[in-house]
């Protein structure tokens, strides 16, 4: 059973919390703030804090140090009503999985705690481990030694794989195996969200962009500085966000909506799809030269039922070539060097 302590000083945003992880089969605790978070972590340590970010007797920062000093292993979520950038920032630096911004979603919030609940502490030996990609087959282990050897490049890397394959887990081993694995590894679905929602949330905005922007908020693209990020299911973007994405990529730099000057990001994008991106150019529904650029890694997998268990066979197609930071690639075929 997933286990999470909670912590918040309003009552009703712990009890909504408490009752909805609940429901869903966790096992929860929960706090008023960061004394009372100590006192119970030590009592239960949890592989999973979710903290308010602005407490009475602390902030959210202290918390994740607090717990970290007993479980340096423990993943951190924070919640905020406030939205202020440099504080995301400084979290995310500072080692947070993830930062939302309140008021959030149950659901939102229960995709982000499973998936950083995926990434597994360093091995005693030093090495990332594998996470969720289990297995002894030389296919795999060819496919992890070929990620292990784009991880040391900065390319920008594309995985086109099957739906139930493991792409996110591929993209998490390349994170864990990079330089950049100290740094955040955040990831975005680009299907989870309308057109005019995910512009928001990939390139932040600034207070007054829009009706109802209250307060600045980071992009994840500002929230993964000098980290990964991830863009799950890159085909569901809307063709009018791809431009900007592509200004990106090219120039790393970001246009917050509402901002009149650009902002430098250092990070790496990972991006993933199950569909024919090729057929999508044709059909014009994706941009030709959106990852033109990077590297790709055709990954085709299957499952497969062994004793019981489920493994995933993946075979690539990855070439040396595609190795060189700013190896070209084509948006066609099978994505190989061009």
């Amino acid at each position: 059973m997933n286990r999470v302590l909670v912590v918040d000083d309003e009552p009703a945003m712990r009890a909504a919390l408490e009752a909805n992880f609940t429901r869903h089969g966790w096992e929860v605790t929960t706090a008023s703030g960061t004394r009372e978070a100590m006192e119970r972590f030590r009592s239960r340590p949890c592989p999973l804090v979710i903290t308010d970010m602005r407490m009475p007797d602390g902030d959210g920062l202290r918390v994740m140090q607090n717990v970290r000093s007993l479980m340096p292993e423990t993943a951190v979520i924070f919640l905020t009503a406030f939205g202020n950038v440099p504080e995301a920032v400084l979290a995310m630096q500072q080692g947070a999985c993830d930062y939302l911004v309140k008021p959030v979603s149950f659901e939102q919030l229960r995709q982000a705690a499973h998936r950083v609940l995926h990434n597994a502490a360093p091995r005693p030996d030093g090495q990332p481990p594998a996470g969720g990609l289990v297995g002894h087959s030389a296919a795999l282990q060819s496919l992890l030694e070929q990620a292990r050897q784009v991880a040391r490049s900065e390319a920008d890397v594309l995985i086109v794989a099957e739906s139930g394959t493991g792409k996110e887990l591929l993209a998490q081993f390349i994170h864990r195996t990079s330089r950049r694995r100290n740094f955040p590894f955040v990831a975005v679905n680009c299907a989870a969200f309308p057109e005019t929602l995910l512009e928001s949330e990939l390139f932040g905005h600034v207070r007054g962009a829009f009706t109802g922007a209250v307060t600045a908020r980071p992009g994840k693209f500002e929230l993964a500085s000098g980290g990964t990020l991830l863009l799950d299911e890159i085909s569901e973007m809307p063709s009018c966000l791809q431009p900007k994405l592509l200004r990106v990529l090219q120039e790393r730099e970001v246009d917050r909506l509402g901002d009149t000057r650009p902002l430098r990001v250092d990070v790496r994008v990972i991006a993933t799809t199950n569909r024919d991106l090729a057929a999508l150019v044709e059909e014009g529904a994706s941009e030709p030269t959106c990852f033109t650029g990077s590297m790709s890694c055709p990954s085709p997998c299957r499952r497969c039922a062994r004793g019981g268990r489920i493994f995933p066979a993946w075979s690539s197609t990855l070439s040396r070539s595609t190795l060189r930071r700013g190896a070209r690639c084509a948006w066609r075929t099978n994505f190989s060097s061009a």
